[in-house]
């Protein structure tokens, strides 16, 4: 995971390249293919959005449909990678609400930044700057509580 965000924030289309090459659907390495297809629901919608093109659609629905399928065999564990894919793909405040609020109650502090984090770029997208840039803020608390202390940094930088 840590290999696919390096190379994310250096070339997302190489990172949606490394993640569709090796998702695995079965077997031992099926816990990272879950994770590897939420990373990649998130970069297909982030190219849906830039490029506006169908295929990137279509590519984050097979992810959301993944995460929904294992989310109702476990349910605690995949159901706000779930929720923020849906949040995502409706354009909808309600979802994003909702993972902040499951992220909360389960305590999974990373995924409530990460919640928080993209919650505000949603608000960004609707030129709600200051409500945006409140909830990145707000984000950092989370992932200060995780110990990201690098990705606080990262996301300082960015509202700086």
């Amino acid at each position: 995971m840590i290999y696919l965000y390096n190379v994310w924030k250096r070339d997302i289309k190489s990172a949606y390249n490394f993640a569709k090459k090796h998702t695995c659907t079965k077997g031992p390495g099926l816990l990272n293919g879950i994770m590897v297809f939420f990373y990649k629901g998130l970069m297909a919608f982030y190219f849906a959005r830039s490029k506006g093109e169908r295929e990137w659609i279509d590519e984050g629905l097979k992810s959301v449909s993944a995460l929904e399928s294992w989310c109702k065999r476990y349910n605690w564990n995949y159901e706000i990678k779930y929720v923020i894919l849906l949040g995502d793909v409706k354009n909808s405040m309600e979802y994003y609400v909702k993972a902040i609020q499951l992220a909360r109650n389960h305590r999974f502090h990373h995924e409530e930044g990460l919640s928080l984090e993209l919650f505000g770029y949603f608000h960004l997208r609707l030129c709600d700057v200051c409500r945006g840039r409140e909830l990145i803020r707000e984000s950092c608390i989370p992932y200060n509580r995780w110990g990201g202390i690098t990705k606080v940094k990262l996301l300082e930088l960015f509202l700086s």
